[in-house]
């Protein structure tokens, strides 16, 4: 009888830990769906179920957040668009932006699975909605060509040449095959990295300039001056560059030195900074950039070695704080 038991607790446990693993993104998903998750502006039932087959009206939603985050404004409703299965604000937003027309008989199909040529479509779609630069077709042909729509065929040689879509192996696309809730939050999020260069806003931070361009003494042994801190606020994710200059004024070789930002919230990321071990009065000047999630607010940045301890309460260390 306790043999029986024990079999099934083990049993229980194998069942729960497989069903905790399924609702996990694959692994070459993972980096995206953090990615979109840091905006704080996508509702949580998106992050769900990443392996299941997406919606239309799932994908909807997902296209029109996107274009709303890079455009930092929601889209109007046009009171002329209407669709006779759904009122869902997504669709109808939709709608009004072009992305999309339904698919016919005035209907939209929000809980029918979205195919990977309809994906491409919308995709298309939605670059003109941006007005994105569309790289032409490259005259790449997929095997299965003869089984696309011909409505879709264009914008599957356009998604694939520009990098938002690729094939399924084997030189197919599989047009008619259904796309998961974790491809689909890959090519979102890849549309909103694209849109980045539209509306980057570098400029050099005015924090504690002063600061800047004055020589910070470290244990007699390294001189450090902080050239420059620049910031590139960028809609998925930010950038902070940094360049300094080391000069080594000790008697023997110094070990490597780096970067560690500090985050408000506590946490802090670490640079690599010089190759190891420069020579007495030698000088060495180096740009470095951290790239870091919009949720995230970057507080100050100190120098480190791992051999020169510096102590985060003298007003004398290498530390400079981004405001």
């Amino acid at each position: 009888m306790r043999k029986i038991v024990l079999l099934l607790i083990g049993c229980l446990l194998v069942s729960s830990m497989s069903f905790a693993a399924v609702d996990e993104p694959s692994i070459w998903a993972k980096d995206f769906v953090e990615e979109l998750k840091a905006y704080q502006e996508i509702r949580s039932s998106a992050f769900t179920d990443y392996q299941d087959n997406i919606t239309r009206g799932e994908f909807i939603y997902l296209t029109v957040k996107m274009i709303e985050i890079v455009q930092g404004k929601a889209i109007k409703v046009d009171s002329n668009i209407s669709f006779s299965d759904t009122n869902d604000i997504y669709a109808l937003k939709g709608a009004s932006a072009g992305i999309t027309s339904g698919i016919g008989g005035g209907k939209f199909g929000p809980d029918m699975l979205l195919t990977r040529e309809q994906m491409a479509t919308l995709l298309v779609n939605t670059l003109d909605a941006l007005d994105m630069k569309i790289a032409p077709n490259s005259g790449y042909a997929f095997v299965d060509d003869n089984q696309f729509s011909s409505w879709a065929s264009s914008a599957i040689y356009t998604v694939k040449a520009n990098g938002i879509m690729d094939g399924v192996g084997n030189d197919k696309f599989n047009a008619s095959g259904n796309t998961t809730t974790e491809a689909a939050i890959v090519v979102v999020t890849k549309l909103i990295r694209k849109n980045i260069h539209k509306i980057d806003n570098t400029f050099i931070n005015t924090m504690h300039k002063e600061d800047l361009n004055t020589t910070v003494n470290i244990d007699g042994q390294v001189e450090v001056v902080m050239e420059k801190i620049v910031i590139s606020q960028k809609p998925s994710i930010n950038t902070l560059t940094f360049t300094y200059s080391q000069k080594n004024v000790s008697s023997k070789d110094l070990p490597e030195s780096s970067l560690r930002v500090f985050f408000k919230d506590g946490s802090s990321e670490l640079i690599k900074g010089f190759s190891k071990y420069y020579s007495p009065g030698t000088t060495k000047y180096l740009t470095k950039s951290l790239d870091y999630n919009k949720s995230k607010v970057p507080a100050f940045v100190i120098i480190e070695t791992d051999q020169i301890n510096i102590n985060l309460n003298l007003p004398e260390m290498a530390k400079w704080e981004i405001k």
